[in-house]
């Protein structure tokens, strides 16, 4: 009867055992998934076991790292994570519930959602924040943001946008190389407004920033106007109109005698930077003014107070109705000489160009003294 029993048990015992193991190796996977970032095009639940405590996270709360993007956030540990992988953009949900609910007035009670995305390669000109935003990220919006503020997220340049949809969204948008991330949650949900500015404030980046080596390139002087700048060996500058022109030249060759002034009149707003000193001047903004008067460039709009090259800025960002667009930094010089420089590039060589930008003394100095 002994033996009878056993026999009988040994199909329950089996089914048993294979379902332990089904649901540990389901487990693992999913651990591993949560642990290292990895995305998969099937959204994925998960929830990590271990909670963090210490100086650098909440009591209560996980890190959630994605190798991949290099980042991590910390979120509540009773929350669920849902990843998702789309052609142009990656996707993290975090949220209270395992799959949150269309966005309704109902919803908005009681389901917590806090979403990274990561737009790949959406920034492969390595556009300044502001620039890009200003030129991709409102599209594809059925209505215009009521707000946009210049701010930081992890520690880089970022742009917070404020736009109505059911619930109110803010954006928050900072790059990470050439991908742009996005970090996006409701501002009207006062039960969750708290946890989500923790996550917000918790969001880092685990991986540098791409670093341009300077130190090997080529140095141009201009010893009237007082300043010299660094520039790469497959870089080509041209003196002209008191100032100078730097471009890349494996992309943009003069041809064969071709008139430079020529040359730099078709090419010198496309795909360069032009540094230029102009005349004395008590103010910079005087300089903007049309014929009667009317303002060429709104300071108070298309600029913001700066320090460049140690001295007091503008740094404007204007559309192509003035002189092609693009970014144009203003400032004065110790002797009071206007400094133009507008960067058509804008991108990770052309910051490192301008990060190398120095006043010295000048024989304009010594004009004046004479």
């Amino acid at each position: 009867m002994f033996t009878s029993l056993n026999r009988s048990l040994n199909p329950y015992l089996a089914a048993l055992i294979i379902t332990i193991v089904a649901s540990v190796v389901a487990y693992c996977l999913v651990s591993k998934s949560a642990r290292t970032g990895d995305w998969d095009s099937t959204p994925v639940l998960m929830r990590q076991p271990k909670p963090i405590t210490g100086e650098s996270g909440t009591p209560g709360w996980n890190i959630y790292e994605n190798k991949r993007y290099g980042f991590t956030v910390e979120y509540p540990s009773d929350w669920f994570i849902r990843t998702s992988s789309e052609p142009s953009f990656d996707r993290v949900i975090f949220s209270n519930i395992r799959k949150p609910s269309e966005t309704s007035e109902e919803s908005l009670q009681n389901e917590s959602v806090f979403v990274i995305d990561i737009q790949r390669d959406a920034n492969p000109q390595v556009l300044d924040i502001e620039e890009w935003y200003r030129e991709f990220s409102t599209r594809g919006f059925s209505s215009e943001p009521d707000s946009e503020v210049r701010t930081t997220v992890g520690g880089r340049p970022a742009m917070r946008m404020e736009i109505s949809t059911i619930g109110r969204d803010l954006h928050f948008y900072t790059f990470h190389g050439t991908d742009v991330v996005d970090l996006i949650y409701k501002i009207s949900q006062p039960k969750f407004k708290e946890t989500y500015e923790k996550m917000l404030s918790s969001f880092k980046f685990t991986s540098p920033e791409t670093v341009i080596d300077t130190s090997g390139w080529e140095t141009y002087q201009n010893e009237y106007y007082g300043f010299e700048i660094k520039y790469p060996m497959e870089w080509e500058t041209i003196s002209v109109w008191g100032g100078v022109v730097v471009w890349n030249k494996s992309l943009t060759s003069m041809p064969p005698g071709h008139p430079p002034m020529s040359f730099i009149s078709e090419r010198a707003y496309t795909d360069s930077i032009y540094f230029h000193p102009y005349e004395k001047l008590e103010d910079v903004e005087e300089k903007f003014r049309g014929p009667t008067g009317e303002k060429l460039i709104d300071f108070s709009s298309d600029c913001r107070a700066e320090r460049f090259a140690e001295r007091a800025s503008y740094d404007c960002f204007l559309d192509a109705d003035f002189q092609g667009g693009g970014r144009l930094i203003l400032f004065l010089d110790t002797a009071g000489y206007l400094f133009s420089i507008s960067d058509r590039l804008q991108n990770t060589y052309s910051n490192a160009i301008l990060s190398t930008f120095k006043l010295i003394h000048g024989k304009q100095f010594d004009t004046e003294s004479n």
